[in-house]
């Protein structure tokens, strides 16, 4: 993960997610070393198949873990499963989040960046850092928000040097709100270049 985050640093290309694990259904139960950073991933041992139809909460937390990994959830029902597992704070959320990252819809990504932020679980700092370099500016600007609100003083580094090379001023000034937010005193913005 240093190593990774380190030629991100002094690299100008774009950052690409790793690519989608298989679906649960067709991982191996002893596939379970799956990592993204240090974060471990679920296997398929940790969820269940819901029941078609059934109401979220009347699901237990590993059906509804499932239906937030699961790559064939419709968007609206992801955004619904990702609220009810906000409302609960069910156990190993984080994890489950790394799946909707990867989600083609940038609303599903920011919904997700919103809710590792109000979690406020330290474990969710490689997963938002990696979303910093999100092609899309509503989640990179969500995601510095996230950022901030978990106040890890290990990223703020890593956030103020994604400053200098993000192009869309929006998501430049909630960079440096959050470096501010995390460091407590304002960022000095003639550090910038023109």
């Amino acid at each position: 993960v240093v190593l990774a985050l380190a030629l991100l640093f002094f690299s100008n290309e774009p950052v690409t997610p790793p690519p989608r694990p298989v679906e649960p259904a067709e991982w191996d139960v002893e596939d379970s070393n799956t990592t993204f950073g240090e974060l471990q991933l679920l296997s398929k041992a940790d969820v269940d198949e819901a029941p078609p139809g059934e109401a979220l909460a009347k699901l237990t937390d590993r059906q509804l873990l499932g239906i937030i990994i699961s790559d064939k959830t419709s968007e609206n029902d992801l955004l619904n499963a990702l609220e009810e597992a906000r409302l609960r704070r069910i156990p190993k959320l984080v994890q489950a989040c790394w799946y909707p990252m990867q989600n083609p819809s940038h609303i599903v990504r920011v919904k997700t960046v919103k809710l590792l932020g109000a979690l406020k679980e330290a474990r969710a700092v490689p997963l938002l850092l990696d979303a910093l370099g999100d092609h899309d500016p509503m989640v990179r600007s969500a995601t510095a928000d996230a950022l901030a609100e978990l106040g890890s003083l290990k990223s703020a580094g890593y956030i103020a040097r994604r400053i200098e090379r993000e192009e869309v001023l929006g998501v430049r000034e909630s960079l440096i709100a959050a470096v501010e937010k995390i460091q407590g005193y304002p960022f000095n913005r003639k550090s910038l270049k023109k």
